[in-house]
């Protein structure tokens, strides 16, 4: 927690001992490696080592390929399948064969001798958090090692994280944009649909968006349209009494695989076979609700005959060539350094900001704007909150105006770069076991409370209420002073009596 305090001091002055810390902000204009290259030569000419931090493992070989054809050699690509590989290539780097390795969060661990620089490939990317124990997100070790080992951090993103860009607003990292690079690239313009008055019937792809995927037709470009729901639909209902089919392990409503005849939940990946009959009332009138990309990828058929249109999501094995129009997850963004697009539209924009993550906006600011780099011609997006900053600053490229609008909202929330937020989880296979314990852990923090600042909010059900057989609540605690909160939290677990298969998992800014 003492990386996190260098990072996100919140007494308003600069912390003590800090790394050198640049943040390259190209705003989706400009071109980063140059001054990355030029940065990482001067760390070499030192004789010192680098770190090069990448969000997920398919930008591995692409980064490393780059390094190699601007600095003439390439580094270790630290990207272990077995705990024998991860202890040979633990070994080489403690031994000084390699200067430089290229890998994901787990990297920044890597034992690499008179370490000089750490970089932070899309520093923005939700990726460098660890989802599971032990919690730690990438950028702060990162600070914390060049705090230990004197090394510089360099933070590489067109649309940096609230936390990076408040740090930088307060002149305690330095920024460094634009001026370095002559010229620049015109981005894709964003057209913004307001779905408000349309009642969509049979498809959901608005007339604007089908009049720009026609044109883009005729003149032989590739369009990607991307919806973030997999399978043919939400959910399958009996039309008699109701019932709805859910997951026994997730309780999560099952979705309908197309492909695999199956209902398949999007969690634990349990399956059954598509029913005959409701099993509540024996009615055999079932009906699939909701849209999901292999129904959208049907209506794309349905609607363009001509066209060729493919599917692809994360489970795909084989990423489909020679398309017209690409259905797709999210998951195609991780290919847009190699895919070559001309039309990009979003379907069902709106639930990314549903999502009950308080930097939801941040990352679909973030995604907007890699779109906006990607597509050669134009981004269109379907919206019912066309009037949120996120897609005003995001047309406009509104730097200041969209962190302005996000910062202000987090401040009078309370919540993280103003304060800081942990997560305590309690999870148990019985649902009253777990309510038991997670008011009793409750009852603790509020009689110890070592920090008379921090907030204690009341145990709710998980975002995940249920997952794998195991029913989950969590406390959430906020606080200027992460240390203080941790200790309270220790002071509360050590004389607790945690019960026979029961997890308490902490969790520092989640």
């Amino acid at each position: 927690h003492r990386s996190e305090r260098h990072l996100t001091s919140n007494d308003g002055e600069a912390p003590s001992r800090k790394p050198a810390v640049t943040l390259l902000n190209d705003q989706g204009r400009y071109d980063p490696w140059p001054l990355m290259t030029e940065k990482i030569q001067e760390v070499f000419s030192r004789g010192q080592g680098i770190i090069f931090l990448v969000p997920e493992t398919s930008f591995l070989e692409p980064v490393n390929a780059h390094l190699k054809k601007s600095l003439s050699f390439s580094g270790m690509v630290w990207d272990p399948r077995t705990p024998k590989q991860q202890l040979q290539q633990w070994l080489a780097l403690k031994n000084g064969s390699a200067r430089m390795v290229i890998g994901t969060r787990s990297a920044v661990f890597a034992p690499l001798p008179k370490l000089g620089l750490i970089v932070l490939y899309q520093e923005e990317n939700h990726s460098y958090k660890q989802e599971q124990s032990p919690f730690y997100h990438a950028r702060q070790m990162a600070w914390m090692r060049g705090v230990l080992e004197g090394a510089g951090l360099l933070l590489v993103s067109s649309s940096p994280s609230a936390e990076v860009w408040r740090l930088a607003s307060q002149k305690k990292i330095h920024v460094c944009r634009e001026a370095p690079f002559p010229g620049g690239k015109d981005l894709s313009p964003l057209d913004v649909i307001d779905l408000s008055n349309y009642r969509p019937r049979k498809t959901p792809v608005s007339f604007p968006l089908r009049n720009r995927i026609e044109e883009t037709l005729k003149e032989g470009g590739k369009i990607v349209l991307i919806m973030n729901r997999r399978g043919f639909s939400r959910l399958t209902r009996c039309t008699q009494c109701g019932y709805t089919f859910q997951c026994t392990r997730c309780a999560v409503n099952l979705r309908y695989s197309y492909a695999q005849k199956k209902l398949v939940c999007q969690r634990c990946n349990f399956s059954m076979g598509f029913p005959r009959v409701c099993p509540q009332c024996q009615n055999s009138h079932l009906k699939a609700l909701g849209i999901g990309i292999e129904k959208l990828e049907s209506e794309m058929s349905r609607i363009f005959p001509q066209a060729k249109i493919s599917r692809y999501e994360k489970e795909t094995q084989r990423f489909p060539e020679g398309f017209d129009i690409l259905v797709s997850t999210q998951a195609v963004l991780r290919l847009r350094h190699i895919l070559s697009v001309d039309l990009i539209g979003w379907i069902q924009v709106d639930s990314e900001l549903n999502h009950p993550d308080f930097r939801a906006a941040e990352r679909l600011f973030s995604t907007l704007i890699s779109l906006r780099q990607w597509a050669r011609q134009r981004v269109v997006v379907q919206t019912r909150l066309s009037d949120h900053y996120c897609f005003k600053a995001a047309s406009r490229m509104d730097f200041p105006f969209f962190y302005r609008q996000e910062l202000k909202l987090r401040k009078e929330l309370g919540l993280p770069p103003f304060n800081h937020l942990v997560a305590l989880g309690v999870r148990a296979p019985q649902e009253e076991l777990a309510l038991e314990q997670v008011y009793s852990l409750y009852s603790r923090l509020k009689e110890l409370k070592a920090d008379p600042k921090a907030e204690i909010l009341e145990p709710h059900p998980d975002v995940v209420p249920k997952l794998r057989d195991k029913y989950r609540f969590t406390i959430f605690l906020k606080g200027k002073s992460a240390p203080k909160i941790v200790t309270c939290i220790k002071q509360a677990l050590k004389g607790f009596k945690r019960k026979k298969d029961v997890t308490i998992t902490v969790n520092v800014d989640p």
